[in-house]
């Protein structure tokens, strides 16, 4: 007997597993919400203001110009102070006009606050300097008014131009109480004193 074997015909399948990928799927950043992470933008940003005056003498050590100076400004009743700043400034950032509106009327709350009943300006001059800067080429300026503050920023953008590093300006008001005109009285005394001998030399208040 002759066996026949029948073979079959039907197909196997098999489900064979791909290989892996070797490119892994990434998604991609939406540009809107997304900023290089070694952008100097992202790094201060995240760091804080904590860290302004560090980047500051980054900056400084970049040779990155840096057109800001030191305000020191102190306002005195006798020897009370009454309103002071103490920030670094750029050219045209500092409101002169503001201050001594301010300054003005911590002057009179604080007159009230002691019984004065009135007082004067005595002296009101800011002094600008820079590092290693003598200290016979301070140079000193006058203000009373708004205006004269532009003085005193031309002067610090001429110390800028020249490259000078520390630049600083104090800046002190001192104003006194004055009894029936006593005050007054003093300073004419004082006048006389200085037109009777002019070869004295005046005597320059500085906070330096």
């Amino acid at each position: 007997m002759t066996a026949h074997i029948h073979k079959s015909t039907e197909k196997k399948h098999t489900s064979a597993a791909k290989p892996p990928s070797r490119h892994k799927k990434s998604s991609i950043p939406d540009i809107d919400t997304h900023i290089h992470p070694d952008s100097d933008v992202t790094i201060r940003t995240a760091m804080g203001p904590t860290f302004n005056s560090t980047f500051a003498r980054i900056d400084a050590l970049n040779g990155k110009e840096i057109h800001q100076f030191m305000l020191v400004i102190e306002t005195y009743l006798g020897p009370q102070r009454v309103h002071s700043v103490n920030k670094q400034f750029s050219i045209g950032e500092w409101n002169c006009a503001e201050y001594l509106t301010q300054s003005n009327q911590k002057l009179q709350t604080n007159a009230e606050k002691h019984g004065i009943e009135s007082f004067s300006l005595v002296s009101s001059k800011a002094v600008v300097s820079a590092k290693n800067m003598a200290v016979n080429k301070y140079i000193n300026a006058d203000v009373v008014e708004p205006d004269d503050w532009k003085d005193v920023e031309e002067s610090v953008e001429y110390l800028i131009e020249s490259k000078s590093k520390g630049i600083r300006v104090d800046f002190k008001m001192l104003s006194e109480a004055t009894v029936d005109g006593q005050l007054e009285e003093d300073h004419d005394d004082e006048s006389d004193a200085e037109s009777i001998d002019n070869n004295q030399p005046k005597k320059v208040y500085s906070m330096i």
